[in-house]
């Protein structure tokens, strides 16, 4: 019952002092006294004696102790200790011997008192607790050695609660303090870590085993309290990715959400150091470590996460893997250079930091996306080329529209390629070019092949046999002057103008591998200048990867590295565009103009079928390559014309078979066909240079000479050819190969003439000697 009394009249003193009413406190006071009375003046432990003392023990007292101490503060201000404190605290001081009070007890209750005052006054009062602080460690030194047993109780009471109320806020110190630290978080670090020494090293302490390192308390509860409210800012970070993303203006689409966080984290790492570590500090010297090291484990679990899923190469796997990158490299410099001065130079640090591999999974993906790459160019190649229609028209410059769409897809892949955080990686890079080398080289290749060689088109010669003297092999059609074949030339020499393999779709051909090689030399400075743009390259979605680097002045040029150039593609090319102008020519003289030239021209007698019909084609052949090639090659291709020409010309002069015979006196009929020919290449100044026709013209006139000379005359130079001197025998001689070397010293060309030689003369020296036959009739 007496107990009950003191508790209500403790309450009603408590009241009483709030409202300040002298006359009730009065009243309060002495039923305090009478209630209290009635439990002091129990026997203490069975025995009775003259003074008066508590019989209850510390928690009583301490609570009756502390109310005393709450009048230290002033009563309107709640935050403000009153003037008189020291005086105050010198009356209440003379209550230890009845309260069983000594200066630690006092220390810990009075560090108690501020420190709920300190709550209870809005968290604003510094000063409280500053003034705790400074009470926590008197007490630290007093019970270093010294304390009571019966004191551990309550010790342990009060800074356990104390401990408690101060580390709810510092375990989430960014949502306590989101403003960065204070002096009321500093006054709390200093609370919870002074309570956590003197409980850890004093009340509560563990005899330490031998070998086992002493705790740095204070490092180990800050690393503690760090790390925690990291990990729950992080947290805080990851439910906000998705609004920051619809933030970003100006943007297609927005960037993928690890790239985002690892924007937020760095910006969060950086106001760590700027803002906490430099109070956090204080205890911890490299507070600004830990954090790092936190965040760099909480972005690894996100980041592992996505590169176990990760299976190929886009514009979001760059830019994740980059912004990963990025982020640990500031992650690690902040933790390196806040550790520097650590026993183990911030070793056992970055141990917690293992690395992201970002660059391992960019350089495997790169790869894969590098052979990936090629391979689908090279079966696009193989897909479009068989659908290419090579027809005219189908863009001005008359060049194949899959060139166009193969130079876009090997330019777009190098755009990507460099888009990508590969500079660490030449070896692909030398991969890269090397595939789309062998890419384009296979374009051209499948290009030039389809169309065969010059040969295919070049007819096999006829055996040779004396000439019919005054009879061919077209018997009756002799007299009418011309073949059947030559009274419709223009039919039979246009009938192939729309085959896939005529000459202006082989011109298209052409250009195509022209249009080609003049793109080379641009890729290839794309490749060496790749890594060395002043811009970002844009993706798609707008976005940009890579930073904008200052613009560099101009540099000279340095040589592009041979392993990065075209060059199979340039050597095909070279060589493809030859073989197809080359096959152009010749089908134009071989199949195109068939009829009226390799089979028409001299057929039956020179003045009949003369090679003006032939021209008349010609111009026309001439006007399609005007019309269908690149100005480039435009020389080239009637220059390669005008070789298959007089190269047809001497085929038909002197391996026409048995329908051409040829007299003295045709010579000069002859050489007025091939000036003409000559002319039409010239074409009055404004056609092929004249070095150039007098060059090819030069051997079939030199041939021509002997077509002016006497039968005779051809059977000594002959003779002379063959070693035998100037005078017949009757040995019979085998007859010189064909080398297919016209000349007039050549003695098979010398031979041929004879065969083609219409008159006795010629036809006897070629029974006698070779036994030749005539001609079939």
């Amino acid at each position: 019952m007496d107990a009950l009394r003191l508790k209500q009249a403790l309450r009603d003193m408590v009241d009483g002092h709030k409202t300040a009413e002298k006359t009730k406190n009065s009243e309060i006071m002495q039923m305090l006294r009478s209630a209290a009375l009635g439990r002091a003046t129990r026997a203490h432990n069975g025995e009775y004696g003259d003074f008066l003392h508590w019989a209850d023990g510390f928690p009583l007292n301490a609570h009756i102790y502390a109310a005393l101490l709450s009048a230290c503060f002033h009563t309107v201000e709640e935050g403000e200790v009153i003037a008189e404190m020291d005086e105050v605290l010198e009356m209440i001081k003379k209550t230890w011997g009845v309260l069983g009070i000594d200066q630690t007890l006092h220390d810990t209750l009075f560090a108690w008192v501020l420190f709920q005052q300190f709550v209870a006054s809005g968290q604003t009062a510094v000063k409280l607790l500053q003034l705790s602080e400074s009470l926590l460690a008197e007490v630290a030194k007093d019970v270093k050695g010294n304390l009571k047993a019966d004191q551990v109780p309550l010790l342990k009471s009060v800074f356990s609660a104390m401990q408690f109320w101060a580390e709810r806020r510092l375990l989430a110190y960014h949502d306590s303090f989101p403003g960065g630290a204070s002096n009321i978080m500093a006054g709390l670090l200093a609370v919870a870590v002074g309570c956590a020494q003197i409980l850890q090293e004093h009340v509560s302490r563990e005899p330490r085993s031998r070998g086992r390192e002493e705790t740095n308390i204070p490092l180990s509860r800050v690393d503690v309290y760090v790390r925690s409210s990291v990990r729950t800012a992080f947290a805080q970070l990851m439910e906000t990715v998705d609004v920051r993303r619809r933030s970003f203006k100006g943007a297609d689409a927005p960037p993928p959400a690890l790239v985002v966080l690892a924007q937020d984290t760095m910006v969060f790492a950086m106001s760590e150091v700027d803002n906490f570590s430099p109070v956090l500090k204080r205890w911890h010297p490299f507070a600004g470590g830990v954090a790092a090291a936190t965040l760099h484990s909480c972005y690894s679990r996100e980041f592992k996460q996505y590169l176990s899923s990760m299976s190929a190469m886009t514009l979001d796997t760059v830019a994740i893997l980059k912004a990963a990158d990025e982020l640990e490299k500031r992650l690690v410099g902040i933790a390196v250079e806040d550790a520097a001065e650590c026993d183990d130079g911030g070793k056992s640090l970055i141990r917690e930091m293992p690395p992201y591999e970002a660059d391992r999974a960019m350089g495997d993906l790169t790869r894969r996306w590098v052979e990936d790459n090629v391979e689908k160019i090279t079966q696009w190649i193989d897909r479009n080329i068989q659908q290419e229609k090579w027809s005219p028209g189908s863009n001005k410059d008359n060049y194949a529209p899959s060139a166009v769409e193969v130079l876009r897809i090997v330019e777009e892949s190098l755009d990507t390629f460099f888009a990508m955080p590969s500079e660490q990686y030449p070896d692909l890079l030398q991969e890269l070019v090397a595939g789309l080398d062998k890419g384009l080289q296979r374009y051209v290749t499948q290009t030039v092949n389809s169309c065969g060689t010059k040969d295919v088109h070049i007819p096999p010669m006829p055996p040779l046999t004396r000439c019919k003297v005054n009879k061919s092999w077209l018997g009756s059609h002799k007299s009418k002057g011309k073949s059947g074949v030559q009274r419709n030339p223009r039919k039979s020499s246009l009938s192939t103008g729309g085959d896939a393999y005529s000459l202006p779709y082989k011109c298209v051909r052409i250009n195509t591998l022209e249009h080609i090689n003049t793109q080379l030399q641009s890729l290839e400075k794309k490749v060496q200048n790749g890594w060395k743009k002043d811009q970002p390259t844009p993706t798609k979605s707008g976005r940009f990867f890579g930073k904008t680097k200052p613009a560099t002045p101009p540099v000279t040029e340095t040589p592009i590295d041979s392993s990065l150039t075209f060059q199979k593609t340039r050597s095909a090319i070279k060589e493809g565009i030859g073989q197809l102008i080359d096959s152009a020519a010749y089908r134009v003289v071989y199949a195109d103009l068939r009829d009226i030239f390799i089979e028409g021209l001299y057929v039956g007698d020179v003045s009949s079928s003369r090679i003006s019909i032939v021209l008349e084609q010609l111009y026309v052949k001439l006007g399609e390559i005007a019309e269908t090639s690149a100005v480039s090659v435009r020389n080239r291709i009637v220059g390669a014309l005008m070789k298959a020409c007089f190269d047809c010309l001497l085929r038909v002069l002197l391996a026409g078979g048995p329908s051409r015979a040829f007299r003295e006196e045709d010579a000069d009929l002859l050489k007025d066909d091939m000036y003409a020919l000559k002319e039409l290449f010239l074409a009055d100044g404004e056609g092929l240079p004249q070095a150039e026709v007098e060059q090819v013209v030069a051997l079939p006139a030199q041939v021509l000479t002997l077509f002016e000379i006497s039968s005779n005359e051809l059977i000594q130079i002959y003779l002379a050819s063959m070693g035998q001197g100037s005078k017949t025998s009757s040995k019979t001689f085998s007859i010189p190969p064909t080398t297919g070397k016209w000349s007039a010293a050549d003695a098979n060309t010398v031979f041929r003439v004879l065969c083609h030689r219409c008159d006795d003369t010629a036809t006897r020296f070629l029974k006698k000697t070779h036994h030749l036959k005539k001609a079939a009739p």
